[in-house]
């Protein structure tokens, strides 16, 4: 089963909002655990609102009312809206938007294998290779394939945002995923400890 993972791009037109309420209350939304109507307001960005907005807390998604309608009518599972009031720069009320919360759970943890033996390594700046994390890691048995707190969707959501040329977001292949790995976060063996000594 191909999977991926679900992010904002850097997209500068966009809005990028701001939680006029505590982080507490947003995770627990995004949790599926509260249907609590939140606010949240345009703190930087563009004027283009597209279907995805993002908010300045990761992982806190809100979606055009024209995506809920797509997500129904194809049939997908694991997620749930919440009410929110989203206001602009100036403050003026946006219409037409919902907080996406996802029901679906990993019981496991999702993440990058940080042992040393699974990096990759990339030229800096300087051209000095750097370490590099490659590709999400989870035991697919631990997932009811409907998501996660990385926000994991499967391929059918995929083809139905592609199909409905969905704006502002990211589908990457879970095995695609990668980031800079500093040098605290990388696992030695002993081995490998005894060489970097």
């Amino acid at each position: 089963m191909k999977l991926f993972a679900l992010s904002g791009p850097f997209d500068r037109m966009a809005p990028r909002l701001s939680g006029l309420e505590g982080e507490s209350l947003w995770r627990a939304a995004v949790r599926g655990e509260s249907s609590q109507t939140l606010h949240t307001q345009q703190s930087m960005g563009g004027s283009r609102w597209k279907d995805f907005l993002w908010t300045t807390l990761a992982g806190t998604p809100i979606i055009a009312e024209r995506l809920c309608k797509q997500l129904q009518d194809g049939g997908l599972t694991g997620w749930q809206t919440y009410p929110v009031v989203v206001l602009d720069a100036t403050g003026v009320e946006v219409q037409g938007y919902r907080g996406l919360a996802i029901n679906g759970r990993c019981r496991g943890r999702i993440g990058f294998d940080r042992h040393e033996s699974a990096l990759t390594y990339r030229p800096s700046a300087k051209g000095e290779p750097m370490p590099w994390f490659q590709g999400l890691h989870f035991n697919a048995d631990t997932w009811d394939q409907d998501g996660s707190g990385w926000i994991i969707v499967s391929e059918r959501v995929q083809t139905l945002f592609k199909r409905a040329k969905v704006s502002n977001c990211v589908l990457e292949d879970i095995e695609s995923v990668n980031r800079p790995a500093t040098p605290s976060e990388i696992i030695r063996t002993e081995s490998q400890e005894a060489r970097h000594h």
